[in-house]
């Protein structure tokens, strides 16, 4: 039986609504540590360049592979003098390395420039395996506003398949991103990756964000999170987890109980933050001081550079069946990290480091050998709970 490993990255989907916020790269992060465990690629930035006339920036790795970018509102020289500062850094840390050279930054077209460079290093991350990894597959799906990039190669692991999946899901202009093939849903370029990969019916690991959850606020150190549906997802996978990390002696909360259907969520999250906008501009409308007005701007600008983010990521009818995290119906658990407060007092964003994703990475391999070695009824929980896109 095949395994599947998927993480993927939400460019600059750093915050949401609630006070939720993340890096949201930690799962495309992992997955490539994994894959490099067996394939070794030198990921590392070699050099950037810059096209004044078209206003973008490529960045190419050690290994030959680009990542390119284009700001939507352009590049001052000032930028392109911090950007120097990317040399010799990671890839596959993309969120790491942005944080590293901007401070701090902020999705939805806030700081588009950050926002676009951590597109382009996840990309000159995954287009490095497909240039250096014999069979490695990568779909990519340009347009003006969006440009996901799928790839993933299926490997040999210890006499066993496993198919590593990796995700980009941003713009390289710096907004967004659109969330509409995270995790494993069969849609668009990702079903052609996934198709060739043979993984459309497949257990499914999803690495997902190291994240501040404020429904875990208590927790006074990192936590892994385990999350599925038993009634929905393949609780073998979430149960294949757990014991991995229980042997692994990591301290874990496990909620089997996640991600219930709950017809009109992600409209009512939507209207939410409608409604935030909508009496802002009320506000401004009725306003006659400046004093007002400075502070109206400040409530917009964090509405708009944080909680919008819960309203952007996915569409409303893809959510009703995937739901928040991109799980295929049957297929599927989540894994991701939970940070405590005192994380996100010091640090205000969180960033995925190498041990983070060393220890992603040795609890994702164990998960996948508890998974393989209750295969039958991980296929027949798959069966039954399945949903087909073929009419989507």
């Amino acid at each position: 039986m095949t395994v599947c490993i998927a993480g993927h990255a939400g460019i600059a989907h750093n915050f949401g609504h609630s006070g939720l916020v993340q890096d949201d790269a930690q799962g495309f992060s992992a997955a490539a540590g994994i894959l490099k465990k067996y394939i070794q690629v030198d990921t590392s930035i070699k050099d950037i360049c810059f096209d004044d006339q078209e206003g973008s920036l490529c960045i190419f790795t050690a290994s030959g592979g680009c990542g390119k970018a284009r700001p939507r509102r352009g590049l001052t020289p000032f930028e392109k003098e911090m950007l120097a500062g990317l040399k010799g850094m990671e890839t596959t840390l993309p969120q790491l390395a942005v944080l590293k050279i901007f401070g701090r930054f902020y999705g939805h077209g806030v700081t588009e420039v950050s926002a676009s460079v951590e597109f382009a290093l996840a990309e000159a991350a995954i287009d490095s395996f497909a240039r250096n990894i014999e069979g490695f597959v990568i779909a990519r799906k340009d347009s003006d506003w969006f440009s996901d990039i799928i790839g993933g190669i299926k490997i040999d692991s210890e006499g066993h398949p496993l198919v590593i999946m990796l995700s980009i899901n941003g713009s390289r202009m710096g907004v967004g991103p659109n969330e509409d093939l995270e995790g494993n849903i069969p849609l668009s370029i990702k079903k052609e990756v996934m198709e060739k990969l043979q993984i459309m019916k497949t257990p499914t690991i999803i690495l997902e964000s190291k994240a501040f959850v404020p429904a875990f606020k208590d927790i006074e150190k990192d936590h892994f999170l385990v999350r599925f549906n038993s009634k929905i997802d393949n609780t073998v996978v979430g149960y294949g987890i757990e014991k991995a990390l229980k042997d692994l002696e990591l301290p874990y909360i496990l909620k089997s109980d996640a991600f219930p259907e709950d017809p009109g969520l992600m409209k009512r999250g939507v209207e939410k933050v409608a409604d935030m906008i909508g009496s802002c501009a009320e506000r401004l409308r009725n306003s006659t001081t400046s004093e007002e007005r400075v502070q109206i701007g400040a409530d917009l600008a964090s509405i708009i550079s944080e909680d919008y983010g819960g309203a952007i990521f996915m569409s409303d009818p893809l959510h009703e069946i995937v739901r928040a995290t991109g799980l295929l119906p049957g297929t599927a658990a989540v894994i991701s990290r939970i940070v405590p407060p005192s994380y996100v007092r010091t640090n205000i964003i969180p960033f995925t480091t190498e041990d983070d994703v060393e220890d992603m990475a040795r609890v994702a391999l164990a998960a996948v050998s508890n998974i393989e070695g209750n295969s039958q009824k991980a296929m027949e929980e798959l069966k039954s709970k399945y949903f087909s896109f073929e009419s989507f």
